[in-house]
């Protein structure tokens, strides 16, 4: 019955997707990712072409949810919108989809001035699991801002790619520790044997109670590999 009334809600949020007030439109481009049906795909995109921004941003992450790959091309051209936090919905919503049409243009916002948006390429590149990303991702551990460093370490350890064991061992060191954590849990996922003595050496010595408890479990994982 919940069902049969989103599929007929869908319509009449669309029409609101024009409505004269801004909440109302951005809230009906949220409830429609949320509902998830496919009919709301081509006016969702229309979306990008509104004054507003937040329609834009909504629009986009809704998009994502849907996980359509119609989108895949209105989405990597909203990497270019001139609001940082519609680039970054886009870059959220391409990790969802998961297509690697998306690779390259995630690639090139890991440059992005805005850290959210270096954050949302770093946490998508990971989703999609493409090893072209592998060395930007690198280049990204040495970001500036830690949230972009730790969504570059857990991408690697998605990707398991064995050229970033060696970074990935020094981010054991690094001064914020779930960035260590995050670091030991993708050495585990990646599983190789170079990291057993530097996972044993952090918890010997580390304090963070949750970095100690990954490594432990990645120690686990690569010895019984």
């Amino acid at each position: 019955m919940g069902e049969l009334r989103e599929r007929r809600a869908v319509e009449p949020l669309i029409a609101r997707l024009k409505d004269e007030e801004r909440q109302v439109k951005v809230y009906a481009a949220w409830a429609l990712g949320k509902i998830g049906d496919k009919r709301a795909i081509d006016p969702l995109i229309e979306c990008f072409k509104d004054w507003d921004g937040w329609l834009r941003h909504g629009a986009a992450l809704s998009l994502g949810e849907i996980g359509d790959p119609r989108a895949v091309e209105p989405l990597i051209e909203s990497l270019k919108d001139e609001d940082k936090w519609v680039q970054a919905g886009a870059a959220e919503a391409l990790g969802k989809v998961g297509d690697k049409r998306a690779v390259e243009p995630l690639i090139s916002k890991l440059e992005s001035r805005h850290w959210t948006v270096r954050r949302y390429a770093a946490e998508s590149l990971g989703k999609i699991a493409d090893e072209q990303a592998v060395y930007p991702l690198i280049l990204a551990l040495r970001d500036e801002h830690p949230l972009v460093q730790g969504h570059a370490v857990e991408a690697l350890g998605k990707i398991a790619d064995s050229r970033a064991v060696g970074s990935l061992i020094n981010h054991l060191q690094d001064e914020n520790w779930w960035v260590r954590r995050r670091a030991a849990t993708a050495l585990g996922q990646i599983g190789d044997k170079r990291a057993i003595q530097p996972l044993e050496n952090l918890v010997k010595t580390e304090e963070q109670k949750y970095v100690i408890k990954a490594a432990k479990e990645a120690l686990k994982k690569l010895k019984a590999s």
